[in-house]
């Protein structure tokens, strides 16, 4: 039983079938990373890159079809919607 437990090792980031751009990912307990198992993982992360953006600069549009999926790892994002009015709202300020 003791001979057992020693060889059987507690799962981590450091021994488990993550993927090792998920280890040191800051956000992969959080958003769908945190959903997904080590193989949805591995999958996913081989169409994983990071991108810098400029600070101001738009993202997507209302109109536009999204095809990507995105975490934000650091800075500030600002979801805004242009109502009827030509005013603009601020729905979500992170």
């Amino acid at each position: 039983m003791v001979e057992e437990a020693r060889t059987k090792l507690r799962q981590d980031i450091h021994n488990s079938d993550m993927p090792v751009v998920c280890r040191a990912c800051e956000v992969r307990h959080r958003g769908i990373c945190s959903a997904l198992s080590p193989e949805q993982l591995t999958k996913l992360s081989k169409y994983t890159s990071i991108k810098k953006v400029k600070s101001g600069v738009e993202l997507f549009a209302d109109a536009d079809r999204i095809t990507t999926y995105s975490n934000i790892l650091a800075g500030i994002v600002k979801l805004t919607k242009l109502m009827s009015d030509e005013n603009t709202s601020a729905i979500i300020h992170h």
